[in-house]
């Protein structure tokens, strides 16, 4: 990847930061003039921004070119959403952050950043949704999100395909093997990480972790667990988990 794209924090110019992936360098800036909450790119020069508006129905979703930092279209349905690209890299879902009940949206984008479909969900108010914890399978057939793993299909659907068959736990992030056909999932206030099969989103084995894992992230055939050292710290500690085979 050639950029990192971030938002900029509040006492800081407001818009959207570019940096080199490899030093982290800052290399420019998109100045949106307002509160970026989440960004995302498509590896085409197309930048995708959520942000927070006065009033918030303002086209609280707009895309920018990366060359020249000029807006290119602005729609969207909430404002301060979570955004995740999917691999098409011409299509996003959003999960809102300042709404009640919390709503899914689904977006099209024709590939130079104009807007060609927006769906809302159908269960609106209905199953789960956070968008602190949600993630996108690799091959962009689900998404799951929420402490309880619940399980979405990841296209203008958006259609509830059930929950992680988790018992009385509950967790606190997830990352997937390379096929999207096998889910980790962070166990909340336990030293375990579990794994999950999908579409059946049966438990097939689990990990023991030296702390609370708070997020995991997977690298090739090893897992990156960032935990939470003791139950009243703040302290983390970072380990790695082999994960040979990566399918059940």
């Amino acid at each position: 990847m050639e950029w990192v794209w971030s938002s900029i924090l509040p006492g800081a110019m407001v818009g959207s930061a570019s940096s080199s992936a490899a030093t982290l360098e800052q290399v420019g800036t998109i100045n949106t003039g307002l509160y970026t909450t989440s960004v995302v790119i498509d590896g085409n020069g197309i930048v995708y921004a959520s942000m927070r508006p006065d009033p918030w129905w303002q086209q609280p979703l707009r895309t920018y070119s990366r060359s020249t930092g000029f807006q290119i279209a602005g729609g969207g349905d909430f404002d301060s959403c979570r955004l995740r690209m999917l691999v098409s890299r011409a299509e996003i879902i959003e999960i809102s952050t300042g709404i009640s009940p919390t709503d899914m949206d689904y977006y099209r984008f024709d590939g130079t950043g104009n807007f060609v479909q927006h769906q809302n969900d159908i269960p609106h108010g209905g199953p789960p949704l956070d968008a602190r914890i949600f993630k996108v399978s690799p091959n962009a057939e689900f998404v799951i999100t929420s402490s309880v793993g619940a399980v979405y299909s990841a296209n203008s659907g958006m259609a509830h395909l059930g929950g992680l068959a988790r018992g009385s736990r509950t967790f606190t992030d997830f990352d997937f093997d390379s096929t999207g056909n096998v889910i980790y999932a962070t166990v909340e206030g336990e030293a375990l990480l579990q794994v999950y099969a999908y579409p059946s989103l049966q438990q097939t084995a689990q990990f023991s972790t030296r702390g609370r894992p708070r997020f995991v992230h997977r690298r090739g055939s090893d897992l990156i667990v960032v935990s939470q050292v003791g139950q009243f710290t703040t302290s983390g500690a970072i380990e790695v988990l082999p994960i040979s085979p990566e399918t059940p």
